[in-house]
């Protein structure tokens, strides 16, 4: 190697090291406060004063889980740090609402894309049958075993699962996600709506009306009931069909749409 080839390789170490040692400098001045790495939570519960009728989440970071619990009161296991606060409110119409409150990091910077936050957690009572509405951002949404008046989701960058669940009414929705499901009653009507996800549900049973679209994503539904009882409409832009149109005997009706994705529907006796 010639020499002034040399002297260039040891210049830009040198200048890479005066780089390092001024931004570990300035990175010092900042202060320990400026930089958050790992946050620190704090485990909270909550255990409503009365039974309840009404449920809202409003969540904004967290996964939520839905259990059952022996109580006949709603029960909140949560976490918080000193950005990330819940505002859990009890009204006297037998609501109760709980609501992520996250406070800007004006002045600091927080290392948080890939730190993994606790879950909220809601225990309802087993023969709970309120209503329960929930709006989350950036969550998987987890719910199983229970029974409602009115049901629903709605998820945005995040996915909804749910199992063995019987509503009067039920209203289901994601965005940058797909919703899977088992065994769904609904005494009315059930309505699915995703983009960019998909439907995936088996076994679903309703008196009135199913609905489902997707945008970006496909259709595979189980019903429980036999094909002729259904009027059914489908359609379909860059996608395919397995079932045609037609009018049915039992007064229930299906109507499926998609836009780049598929439809797969089929029945099963009762």
């Amino acid at each position: 190697m010639k020499k002034f080839q040399i002297a260039l390789v040891v210049a830009g170490l040198l200048v890479l090291s005066a780089a390092a040692v001024f931004g570990g400098l300035a990175l010092a001045r900042l202060g320990e406060k400026q930089f958050t790495f790992q946050t620190e939570y704090v485990e909270k519960h909550y255990s409503s004063s009365n039974p309840v009728q009404a449920v809202k989440i409003i969540e904004g970071s967290s996964d939520i889980r839905f259990q059952v619990s022996d109580s006949d009161r709603v029960e909140v296991t949560y976490f918080e740090n000193s950005r990330e606060r819940y505002r859990i409110a009890e009204d006297p119409d037998g609501s109760l609402s709980v609501t992520k409150q996250t406070q800007p990091a004006f002045g600091s910077l927080h290392f948080t894309l890939f730190e993994r936050r606790p879950p909220l957690t809601i225990a309802l009572p087993a023969d709970y049958g309120g209503d329960l509405e929930v709006s989350a951002l950036n969550s998987k949404v987890t719910l199983g075993k229970q029974s409602f008046g009115l049901l629903d989701i709605d998820v945005s960058n995040g996915s909804l699962a749910i199992d063995s669940i019987k509503a009067q009414n039920i209203s289901l929705g994601t965005l940058n996600g797909k919703v899977v499901g088992s065994d769904i009653q609904s005494t009315g009507s059930v309505e699915l709506e995703s983009t960019n996800g998909s439907l995936e549900l088996d076994g679903v049973s309703f008196a009135m009306q199913l609905e489902a679209k997707t945008v970006n994503g496909s259709i595979e539904i189980r019903v429980i009931g036999a094909l002729e009882e259904f009027d059914i409409q489908t359609s379909t832009v860059n996608g395919s069909s397995n079932v045609a149109d037609q009018q049915g005997s039992g007064g229930r009706s299906i109507s499926l749409s998609t836009v780049n994705g598929k439809i797969n529907l089929t029945f099963q006796a009762e």
